[in-house]
């Protein structure tokens, strides 16, 4: 599900509706919000719901609240930008960039690597 969010509620801090939330969970759906500052993506609406605040927002109706739920989405736009830039070193190179990257992996971060490489064998 694509979500284009052009106002922060303030800063970062962006929201979503429970409406979609519910039916990105129901179906098993990934969440992908574009935003001012970049696009950041959720694998599943649980993994949003985790660092989300509920909000309730009175629009139409002054009796019944909408439910909103928002997160700051600057740090995931910044892990999405990076990720991002990895994949892009790894395509544009015939493998080179790739060894050198995962003999330092495998020094700094052995769990992610022994996670990688189970993943591909």
């Amino acid at each position: 599900m694509i979500f284009s969010l052009y106002k922060p509620i303030f800063g970062s801090f962006y929201g979503v509706w429970d409406k979609w939330i519910k039916i990105a969970e129901k179906r098993g759906l990934k969440l992908v919000i574009n935003t001012n500052e970049g696009t950041s993506t959720f694998e599943s609406a649980k993994e949003y719901l985790k660092g989300a605040k509920r909000l309730e927002r009175y629009y139409k109706n002054p009796n019944e609240p909408m439910v909103f739920y928002g997160r700051g989405l600057l740090s995931e736009v910044l892990k999405r930008d990076k990720r991002k830039k990895l994949e892009e070193k790894i395509k544009d190179t015939n493998g080179e960039i790739l060894s050198k990257v995962l003999t330092k992996m495998r020094q700094k971060q052995p769990e992610l690597y022994e996670k990688l490489r189970n993943n591909f064998l």
